[in-house]
C-alpha cells in the first residue's frame, strides 16, 4: 500500500498486485450486490444532484455523488455513514468512499467529491466540467452501476452496459 499526498490529503494508491489479488477476489466469489441508479426514475440524470452535483453556483463543477434510493440504504448493505470504504472499479481504479447525506441517499468520496465525477466523465467521454446527460449514459451503455461486496471494507463496481440489462429488471 502507498500513500502519496495531493493538495494535503492523502490519498491512498493501491499496488497493481493488490488490484489484482481484489479482482481475483471477486471472479471466485458469488459476492453479495446490489444495483444503483444513475438517473431518476422518468430516465433523465439530476440537473444538479448525483452526476452533475457540481452543476450548481459555487460548486466545483465536477463534483458527483451516486445516489443510493432509500430501499438499499436501509438494507445495510454499504458500511455506516462516515465510515470509509474502498471500491474497486471494472476498470481497475480505485476509490475511496463513504455514504453521506440525510437518509444515507448518497455514496461520496472523502478525497473531494470531484474524483467520482472525473471518474465517470472519463468513462463516459465527457469533457471535465460538462453536464452528463441521459444521452451520454445511452451512448455508453448503461444508467445502473452493481455494488458487489468483497469485505467489511472493499467493493467492487462495476459500470457496463450487462449491469443496464440487470437495472431495468429492478427499476423498470
Amino acid at each position: 500500500m502507498r500513500l502519496k499526498y495531493e493538495d494535503g490529503l492523502p490519498l491512498w494508491r493501491p499496488t497493481v498486485r493488490y488490484l489484482k489479488t481484489l479482482r481475483r477476489s471477486v471472479q471466485v466469489v458469488e459476492a453479495e450486490h446490489v444495483i444503483l441508479p444513475l438517473v431518476m426514475k422518468n430516465g433523465n440524470v439530476h440537473l444538479r444532484s448525483g452526476l452533475n452535483w457540481g452543476q450548481r453556483p459555487g460548486r466545483e463543477p465536477n463534483q458527483a455523488y451516486i445516489p443510493v434510493p432509500s430501499t438499499i440504504a436501509q438494507l445495510g448493505f454499504f458500511p455506516p455513514r462516515g465510515v470509509q470504504f474502498l471500491v474497486l472499479t471494472d476498470d481497475d481504479r480505485a476509490i475511496i468512499m463513504v455514504v453521506a447525506q440525510d437518509g444515507n441517499k448518497a455514496l461520496e468520496s472523502p478525497q473531494g467529491n470531484h474524483l467520482i465525477g472525473e471518474y465517470f466523465r472519463n468513462r463516459l467521454g465527457v469533457a471535465n466540467g460538462a453536464p452528463v446527460t441521459a444521452a451520454d449514459l445511452a451512448r455508453f451503455g448503461s444508467r445502473f452501476v452493481k455494488f458487489y461486496k468483497t469485505d467489511d471494507e472493499s467493493y467492487f463496481m462495476e459500470f457496463s452496459p450487462s449491469v443496464e440489462r440487470e437495472g431495468e429488471d429492478v427499476y423498470g
